[in-house]
């Protein structure tokens, strides 16, 4: 059974009701929430201040929210792996990715991407970029500006620390190896012949197993990462290493 207006044209015009719980209008003004289930599940709520989605298990995955002090905000699932997209006062937009405690990395454009803004981190010197285990591949840039990482180390020590850097006694392929397919020639060096402070040790993550047909998590595993040198501190060995045979060369030619 069903109620309809005379004019009821279905998707066209009018409108109708049925016993089966379907419903059609032309507009409709609601002043409380619109939900959505689906085997008992609620998938969409619309209210005055979001719009949110649940997934078939009842994980929110998606949410479109009004207002959070004066701005609204998107938000991508939650927990750990959440991540928030809101317009903040005085910038065109931040960009929050939040750990389980909701704290994380803010990263804001001062101006916009169309006029050349920066984008910012949310403190100085404490967020990276990558790690050990999930880094860049390739990264182009017009110039890099160190902000005090260039530190001062003895002379001697320095050219010692040049003298004992090695390669590998087995080939490692490197990227030039690769993309000159000059393999095995430009191994990689040995990085464990590198001084302390240059050596970057790899760190073990664990990481989630997504399902490549749902793109959900299914588990974690523990892996480990590649051993890395600080590129700042090899410039400091070089940088004292020149003065030492500098000063050697001046006495030379005295």
């Amino acid at each position: 059974m069903e109620f309809k207006s005379p004019n009821y044209v279905p998707g066209v015009d009018g409108w109708m009701m049925n016993y089966e719980g379907y419903a059609e209008f032309g507009d409709v003004s609601i002043r409380g929430e619109v939900k959505s289930y689906k085997n008992g599940i609620l998938r969409v709520r619309l209210s005055e201040e979001a719009l949110e989605f649940w997934d078939d298990i009842g994980a929110e995955t998606m949410s479109f929210y009004t207002a959070l002090g004066g701005t609204g905000f998107i938000q991508f699932g939650t927990g750990v792996y959440s991540c928030f997209i809101w317009g903040s006062a005085g910038v065109n937009g931040s960009l929050w990715l939040a750990g389980p405690t909701g704290q994380g990395l803010l990263m804001t454009a001062e101006d916009n991407f169309v006029s050349g803004g920066d984008f910012l981190p949310l403190s100085i010197g404490e967020q990276d970029l990558g790690n050990s285990v999930f880094y860049w591949n390739v990264v182009n840039y017009k110039t890099l500006t160190d902000r005090g990482c260039i530190i001062n180390i003895d002379k001697k020590e320095a050219i010692n620390n040049l003298r004992n850097i090695s390669k590998s006694e087995e080939f490692i392929s490197s990227e030039q190896s690769k993309r000159l397919k000059t393999n095995p020639k430009y191994s990689r060096l040995d990085y464990s012949s590198f001084p302390d402070y240059i050596r970057m040790p790899a760190e073990e993550k664990e990481v989630p197993i997504i399902d490549k047909k749902t793109r959900k998590k299914i588990g974690t595993k523990k892996v480990m990462g590649e051993e890395g040198v600080d590129v700042g501190s090899i410039v400091s060995m070089l940088i004292s290493s020149v003065q030492d045979i500098d000063e050697r060369l001046q006495k030379v030619e005295k």
